[in-house]
């Protein structure tokens, strides 16, 4: 296949040269035979359409960016929208803009060579059965479809990136802070492939430290948030429901003083504007919970009103084309008091936190509503159900449709262990099932969201499915899980990878209901010993010894084993450090490694309590 006439830029080109080449070499290894195909490439929005256009249904996008976050959501949508069209051995690829071409050329990749994006590393890509190309124009259910995270490895970041662009992943959240210190030679080759593949960079989150100096305070002691009656820079924090975690942590700034939103503003406006690749800006609060300011001005004040309201005093200061997003998430659940002033600049992401992925947030709860409703009493991080959150989504939904604001979602995959120790989930590095996922995001669909990020440890461990199913149903909300997944699970093996993917959902439900899956183990390994050796077979071989051992101790700690509990977890880290070398690049092993520590620690906390007791009860 070869791009013969186009009128995208060179560096566009030269990507899509490189994916084509890729999957070529790919297929000509695996003796595998492919149509040869001329691509004409066409972006509506380059004034200079080439010769011999066909009649097409794709709308021309608008030269400028709209000021409106609404209307550039529609823009977006507009610009990476595609059809594709046969003029005998010749495709054309009629886009909106270049992210069209982007998606329209990986379109006819995905179509006629039978390929899946299913890794950073070319012996990753899986290829499967050819199929036709779709009729009519294609666009994608949500505007931005985004990731905040990296890989394991920063060799591994200008890969990622590729394999986001691939599958149609447009935009990468990241930390100022960790913006800022990035090599600047890799962040050379990060802007490049950002621009050649149109991936917006979205920069800010947790970053209040980096915007405010160590002598910020000692100046303007008035600007440090209040607790029980003094002006402090941190404090003791309890978290309610895990009280093992209660510890001093930053305190939010108090926001009710008007000078200290000048000059927090001011700071954040200098950074946007020597750092020009910025397209929107993430205002977020220290992280945490329960840790905001107490002067009266600012407990008459939900946590979202006031960073609301330091988002309309930075909004001033930035150019119109910058939009700014906030996140809800803990503290800031708590519904405003008052209305806020419109601003279709200033958007909202709401973000369900810490779930177990047992129900999906939409089904019907009846218990009380906790999470997001104590404020300023302390609240609850963790949901009792997570069905509380499909309460408080519509909640927020109806308060921004009457005050004329965007709701987006920031959701978590797999990182965070449950603190509150109710399931183990997280320990198993696997993701939440893809119906689930497929299913919210119609409900999401449903209420005219436009923005998603997955928020997730990016591990292709065992396997790459749940990653690459996702950007699938981000791209097309209503498109069929099942047929993702018979397409994946074919493309790893035709006749024996329908039956893998039940084993491995059969052991993943065992485990969600907090129980042993021993024989679903033992069938999967069984079922392993039919396929031919490879990396691939041995990382699924790897992640059934990890959670078969991970599993026993976790019924230790339920049974209160907690010095056996301590050695199972030891072992456990001894295995992951032996197999790192086959599995590093696909699982963050120092991630891990840390939660398992975590889990030690824990034990013997809890080992030191439980012998104190005995020892008590002996005198």
């Amino acid at each position: 296949m070869h791009i013969i006439e186009y009128n995208i830029s060179e560096t566009t080109k030269k990507s899509l040269d490189q994916d084509i080449l890729t999957i070529q070499d790919i297929l000509l290894k695996r003796g595998v035979k492919y149509p040869e195909i001329n691509l004409r490439i066409n972006s509506l929005s380059n004034e200079n359409n080439l010769k011999g256009l066909p009649e097409h249904n794709v709308k021309k996008p608008e030269s400028k960016i709209p000021l409106s976050f609404t209307e550039r959501c529609a823009w977006e949508i507009s610009k990476q929208s595609f059809q594709l069209i046969e003029d005998g051995e010749d495709i054309w690829v009629i886009a909106g803009g270049p992210e069209g071409a982007i998606y329209g050329t990986m379109e006819v990749l995905e179509c006629l060579f039978g390929v899946i994006w299913s890794g950073l590393k070319e012996g990753d890509i899986l290829t499967g059965p050819f199929r036709s190309i779709p009729v009519g124009v294609q666009k994608p259910s949500m505007a931005y479809r985004g990731m905040e995270s990296t890989p394991s490895y920063e060799y591994q970041i200008a890969d990622f990136l590729v394999w986001m662009s691939r599958n149609r992943i447009n935009a990468w959240h990241r930390n100022s802070a960790c913006w800022d210190k990035m090599d600047s030679t890799l962040k050379k080759k990060v802007l490049n492939i950002c621009e050649s593949r149109s991936i917006h960079l979205v920069i800010g989150e947790h970053v209040m430290d980096f915007f405010i100096s160590e002598n910020t305070f000692e100046e303007h002691p008035e600007w440090m948030g209040m607790r029980d009656g003094q002006r402090v820079k941190k404090a003791f924090v309890v978290i309610l429901e895990a009280s093992h975690l209660n510890s001093e942590l930053p305190i939010q700034p108090c926001f009710s003083n008007k000078d200290f939103l000048d000059f927090y503003s001011e700071k954040i406006a200098a950074y946007i504007d020597k750092t020009p690749e910025i397209e929107i800006f993430s205002l977020w609060p220290h992280d945490g919970v329960n840790n905001w300011c107490q002067c009266k001005k600012c407990v008459n004040k939900t946590p979202f009103e006031q960073i609301y309201e330091l988002a309309e005093n930075l909004e001033k200061k930035l150019p119109p084309e910058i939009p700014i997003e906030i996140l809800v998430y803990s503290n800031m659940l708590n519904i405003p008091k008052n209305p806020i002033t419109k601003s279709d600049r200033i958007y909202t992401l709401f973000c369900p936190y810490l779930r177990p992925y047992i129900y999906r947030i939409y089904e019907k709860y009846e218990g009380e509503l906790i999470i997001g409703t104590r404020y300023p009493q302390n609240d609850i991080i963790n949901p009792v159900d997570e069905r509380e959150y499909g309460v408080l989504f519509e909640k927020w939904f109806n308060f921004f449709d009457h005050n004329g604001s965007k709701i987006g979602i920031f959701e978590y995959g797999n990182p965070f262990s449950d603190e509150t120790k109710r399931t183990n989930r997280s320990r198993y590095h696997y993701h939440p099932d893809i119906e689930l996922r497929a299913d919210e995001l119609v409900y999401y669909a449903k209420h005219g969201v436009s923005v998603f990020y997955m928020c997730a440890l990016i591990n292709f461990f065992p396997d790459s499915y749940h990653w690459w199913a996702t950007s699938k149903l981000l791209w097309n909300n209503y498109a069929s899980s099942g047929l993702l997944e018979k397409q994946y699970y074919s493309a790893v093996s035709k006749t024996k990878g329908v039956a893998l993917r039940k084993s491995l959902k059969d052991i993943s439900n065992i485990l969600l209901a907090e129980k042993t899956p021993k024989r679903e183990i033992s069938a999967c390994y069984e079922l392993l010993k039919e396929f031919p050796s490879s990396p691939a077979i041995k990382r699924y071989k790897i992640w059934l010894k990890y959670i078969e051992s991970g599993r026993k101790a976790r019924e230790m700690e339920l049974t209160e084993d907690f010095e056996n509990a301590i050695k199972q977890e030891q072992k456990i880290q001894a295995f992951l450090e032996y197999e790192s070398p086959l599995i590093k690049d696909y699982l963050s092993i120092d991630y891990t490694l840390e939660m398992l520590k975590n889990f030690e620690g824990y034990y013997k906390s809890k080992l030191k309590k439980t012998n104190k007791q005995k020892s008590f009860n002996f005198y």
